[in-house]
């Protein structure tokens, strides 16, 4: 360093570093004003003195001892020294740059008497620059290797919490028969408690009525998860009413039905097959029908690929696909939108899947009602409240645009999730029942072999009822 030398006095003083801007992160500044002390050839000592307060704020000469060199290390290449105050700031934001200047202050027992040194310019030299990128380099890849770490042990945690909870939802025990029993009674049906086995051996449980004034068709009707068979005789007090018999069966690992697990349609697909044969050989029903809420409804559009007989069906309230649930489920986890499963935690969900493959022998992203209904000949009628908080209505319209031609949509505005019946009860029991009726084809062409040529068309009653066009089955229209 060039400029006046120190005083005499100056061989018996310490070096003071502020570090309020850094800390003492920066090793090659400690190293630089190491080299500065060698460069006064005096004698000193070296301190660093790790002064508080914001990198900005003046630095207070008195805590300093009398006799004293304080340095202070600017990166923004000012530094302003005044009798009892020094002001320095240093930017740590980019450590790679190649400048630094260092303001030196005697301080003497006087504070008039300072003595200001000079400031030095200084390159670093090729290997000492390579050393600090290097060590900077190290840190970043420290901080980037415990951010990812952190992350990789957080989404296999969710991972594992999201793959438990899909494969133990609560499961209801059918509670007392007799009021599903009275209900059957008051239209001279008899409560029967039906079982079959599934393929893979499991029990199925469940009721079946057929009412006296019985028009040769049933209905299977299908709950959601966490619930059982007794979640839809209301609906099957509506149908028993209209002449159809009802199937309730409880779907696997729910309610009395065996399974250690429930798969959201892979293996249910297979149990609605069952329960269709057993209607159709054992009741012999001119024309079976399919009604679903839920997770039901998305079991029930996932069966019509395997199982083509069903007249008709109606799913209220159903999901696109178990991929695209999972993320909205992550999000409403969170109170966020379906982003947060789809883009930040991705990774944690196709790890559950990945879990769920591994400890249940079940790949659930095969469970996809939108693409189940693809091609299929079934008339569906989806209903969808748009004041579904649980399954957003956007799901029901995803499905609908896979097959728009065998597809109608009825969105009833202030319905919640399966509230429909709840808002508009009549209009709902018209919709449904009418749906049916006016799909009873099979029935009716076996009485007209020229049914589809004397369809009903709009005017029919049905299609009043409906607000919609009486023959989905060549020509699906949305209903709003």
């Amino acid at each position: 360093m060039t400029g006046r030398s120190l005083p005499s006095q100056a061989s018996n003083l310490r070096i003071f570093l502020s570090r309020a801007a850094f800390g003492g992160r920066c090793q090659w500044v400690l190293d630089a004003v190491r080299e500065t002390v060698e460069r006064l050839n005096s004698p000193l000592g070296f301190e660093s003195l790790a002064l508080r307060g914001h990198s900005t704020s003046p630095i207070p000469l008195d805590i300093v001892p009398s006799g004293a060199i304080l340095i202070v290390v600017s990166r923004t290449a000012f530094g302003i020294i005044e009798p009892r105050l020094i002001a320095g700031a240093f930017v740590f934001a980019e450590p790679f740059l190649p400048r630094f200047r260092f303001f030196a202050a005697y301080c003497n027992s006087d504070p008039q008497a300072q003595v200001t040194l000079p400031y030095t310019h200084r390159e670093p030299s090729g290997p000492t620059l390579r050393n600090n990128t290097k060590r900077t380099c190290m840190r970043a890849w420290r901080v980037i290797r415990t951010v990812a770490i952190c992350y990789a042990v957080l989404c296999t945690i969710l991972a594992v919490f999201l793959g438990e909870l899909v494969f133990r939802p609560q499961r209801v025990p059918s509670g007392e028969r007799q009021p599903a029993k009275a209900i059957a009674a008051r239209f001279g049906a008899d409560l029967q408690d039906v079982s079959i086995s599934a393929r893979d051996g499991v029990q199925l449980r469940g009721w079946f009525a057929s009412p006296a004034n019985a028009n040769g068709d049933a209905v299977i009707l299908l709950h959601g998860v966490g619930d059982n068979r007794e979640g839809m005789v209301g609906f099957a007090e509506l149908f028993l009413s209209q002449g159809f018999a009802v199937l309730l069966p409880d779907s696997r690992a729910q309610g009395e039905s065996g399974g250690n697990f429930p798969t959201y349609g892979v293996k249910e697909t297979g149990d609605v097959h069952r329960w269709f044969e057993w209607l159709a050989t054992q009741q012999h029903p001119k024309c079976i029908f399919g009604m679903g809420e839920s997770m039901g409804a998305a079991i029930l559009l996932q069966s019509v690929r395997e199982e083509t007989r069903f007249c008709a069906v109606v799913a209220e309230s159903s999901f696109a696909s178990f991929r695209q649930i999972s993320y909205v489920r992550v999000g409403q986890f969170a109170g966020t939108g379906a982003w947060l499963g789809k883009v930040a935690l991705r990774p944690a969900v196709e790890l559950a899947f990945i879990y769920g493959r591994i400890t249940r022998g079940v790949s659930l992203t095969d469970a996809s009602p939108e693409e189940a209904v693809i091609g299929s000949r079934v008339p569906i009628l989806l209903i969808h409240g748009l004041a579904d908080n649980n399954i957003p209505f956007q799901q029901s319209e995803g499905i609908r645009s896979h097959n728009p031609a065998d597809i109608a949509l009825w969105e009833v505005p202030g319905a919640g999730h399966c509230g429909a019946v709840s808002v508009v009860p009549e209009q709902f029991n018209s919709r449904v029942v009418g749906w049916f009726s006016a799909h009873d084809h099979r029935s009716s062409s076996e009485r007209n072999p020229h049914f589809w040529q004397n369809r009903p068309e709009v005017g029919h009653p049905f299609s009043y009822d409906l607000g919609l066009h009486a023959s989905a089955k060549k020509v699906g229209i949305e209903s709003r």
